[in-house]
């Protein structure tokens, strides 16, 4: 056994190197294994990933920033490493992993190699613990996809006409719904349809966030007018057990006119060229004048003409004062007086209108 006896010699009390640099009386080989600078949690936790929409949970569930596989791997290791290591402080910390996206979706585990760096300045260098881990992926369903699996609402809006909704009127009623959810859902987390149902009068949504209802509320008033009322209500259930769990009701009745459509106000037609909550606006079609009316206000009128239900003509010829316009569907000729909207008027050109005690109206082009 060899005695080291020599006073202010420095050794490392581990592998017994002389006179090299030291901190905690070891070398920085013997150093970085007593000492690394990350270790193996006792018990490491699943990624978890749903199965439906792709959002991982790291406290909550996140909506992740990439859709290219390494990218969006890469982001919830990032998020999710202190679930797998132990670590120092002024670490930098890289990782590689070893799967596919085919490998990573077949629930098996797969290894993710982790690697720290730091510098000491008792050393003069950089040293690094490296580690490789088994990490498993546990694919389930988001508290968003679960509660739309299981038909989860908090909010629900009864959309009510006497006027059935026409194939083109709900079509832009579920395109307005992806839009609005797609552009709150980051901030947003409730934000989902959960389930609908539609009769001839009557839609019903069940949606997830009250922002999101009340958004699509006002957007639906925005575009065919209608009074908004809203309310909480608790089901019997709750109330039983002593429990609050409301549920929100919106209600919007809707005017039996939309945009587009000809009611008779007075013996006079009107030409409605939009809505706004409860302002209609409207065209004289004898005058040619333009008026606002307030639904709220409250004002008598009866339906001519639906948009859909719109008669379809052909202009022919024009004269002095005339035009000659024939309907599509009965090659009926007809001569109507020639105003303003017919200066810049084609042949062969087409025209909306409908015929009321006798006489035809050309709807307007508006921009």
């Amino acid at each position: 056994m060899t005695k080291i006896s020599s006073k202010g010699i420095k050794f490392c009390i581990d592998c017994g190197s002389l006179n090299v640099n030291l901190l905690k009386n070891r070398c920085k080989n013997c150093y970085i294994k007593a000492y690394p600078l990350i270790k193996k949690k006792k018990k490491i936790s699943d990624i978890k990933i749903c199965k439906n929409c792709s959002n991982y949970y790291n406290g909550h569930w996140l909506k992740p920033k990439n859709i290219e596989f390494y990218d969006y791997l890469s982001e919830i290791i990032n998020a999710s490493i202190d679930n797998f290591i132990e670590k120092t402080d002024n670490i930098v910390l890289n990782f590689e992993f070893n799967t596919t996206f085919d490998l990573l979706w077949s629930n098996k585990s797969f290894l993710l190699t982790i690697k720290a760096e730091k510098f000491f300045p008792e050393f003069n260098e950089k040293l690094s613990t490296t580690i490789v881990l088994p990490v498993k992926v546990n694919f389930t369903y988001c508290d968003n996809c679960l509660m739309v699996k299981r038909g989860v609402h908090k909010v629900v809006i009864n959309v009510i006409r006497k006027k059935e909704f026409s194939n083109i009127e709900l079509d832009y009623l579920f395109d307005l719904i992806e839009n609005e959810i797609n552009k709150i859902k980051d901030n947003e987390l409730n934000a989902y349809l959960s389930n609908y149902e539609i009769g001839k009068h009557r839609i019903k949504l069940f949606l997830g966030s009250i922002k999101l209802a009340k958004n699509i509320s006002q957007l639906i008033s925005n575009k065919w007018g209608g009074i908004i009322k809203d309310y909480n209500i608790a089901s019997k259930k709750s109330l039983d057990k002593g429990k609050k769990n409301e549920k929100y009701i919106i209600n919007i009745n809707l005017p039996e006119f939309s945009s587009g459509d000809v009611i008779l106000i007075n013996d006079v037609p009107y030409f409605i060229k939009s809505i706004k909550k409860d302002i209609v606006h409207l065209v004289n079609l004898k005058t040619k004048t333009t008026t606002n009316l307030s639904m709220k206000k409250g004002f008598e009128y009866s339906l001519i003409k639906s948009q859909e239900n719109l008669d379809k003509f052909i202009f022919i010829s024009s004269y002095d004062d005339l035009i000659q316009i024939m309907d599509e569907k009965t090659f009926q000729l007809y001569e109507i007086l020639k105003s303003d909207e017919f200066l810049n008027i084609n042949t062969n050109m087409k025209l909306l209108g409908f015929i009321y005690n006798n006489q035809v109206y050309i709807i307007p082009k508006y921009d």
